[in-house]
């Protein structure tokens, strides 16, 4: 089966300093893969790149077998991102706010345009507040929110960047409610950049590990947690040899 993601030999350089280094990793449809790593490690350069926000110096991407770097219309239509933290309009309600973003969706038309925003509130949530104005809701009704324009265009995979920074811990057991409901009731494939271990170990089957622009790791969560199932012990292990 074709992976839902292929990352080939990327690097990224920016004048003489290198930020990613000949990474090499797939993704296989229906996994929720953690991508972890150390701040500076390149995790965030590599989701922009993986969202086509910047391009590679060398290197391709392939998602659900388009070619990211020259068939890039075609490669975002297949996906869903939250990169950083999601941005809305404070003043519009956040109905409003997928409403204009759908826009961006075209091959909808308008009548389809509107079913997919009652759609995505009602999934994540927020059909009882999308009237309200987003200047009032929370830092997790924001996130859930982000989730909703990442679900817009109904894509096979979604790409979260530090989805739970700032949350509460209700926020972040809902946030994995969410993200795991969408897994196991849409089919939805995940890469989840994190610092939050125990989180990424509740949520994620795979891993894959940066440290200094490097791939040191890749594999299934419990391989690299080993027996006594403590991440955080094999992760500061790895980062230190």
């Amino acid at each position: 089966m074709q992976p839902i993601l292929q990352v080939q030999q990327i690097t990224k350089k920016v004048r003489s300093r290198t930020l990613v280094k000949d990474v090499s990793f797939d993704i296989q449809k229906g996994d929720i893969c953690g991508l972890l790593g150390p701040n500076g490690a390149g995790k965030t350069t590599l989701i922009r790149m993986l969202t086509g926000l910047i391009a590679p110096t060398s290197g391709d991407i392939f998602v659900s077998g388009m070619h990211m770097q020259k068939e890039r219309q075609n490669a975002l239509v297949k996906l869903g991102a939250i990169v950083e933290s999601p941005v809305f309009f404070p003043y519009l309600t956040g109905r409003g706010n997928l409403r204009n973003l759908v826009r961006l969706q075209p091959n909808l038309s308008k009548k389809e345009q509107i079913e997919q925003v009652e759609e995505t509130l009602h999934i994540v949530g927020l059909t009882s507040r999308a009237d309200d104005r987003v200047g009032t809701y929370s830092l997790g009704m924001k996130q859930r929110l982000g989730i909703a324009q990442a679900l817009l265009g109904k894509p096979d995979f979604i790409i979260l960047d530090e989805p739970a920074n700032g949350l509460d811990p209700m926020g972040m057991r809902e946030l994995r409610e969410l993200v795991m409901e969408l897994h196991k009731r849409h089919g939805i494939t995940f890469l989840i950049s994190s610092h939050l271990l125990d989180e990424i170990q509740k949520m994620c089957d795979h891993l894959v590990l940066l440290k200094e622009g490097e791939l040191i790791w890749k594999g299934q969560t419990q391989e690299l947690a080993g027996e006594g199932g403590n991440l955080e012990d094999a992760f500061v292990e790895m980062m230190v040899r």
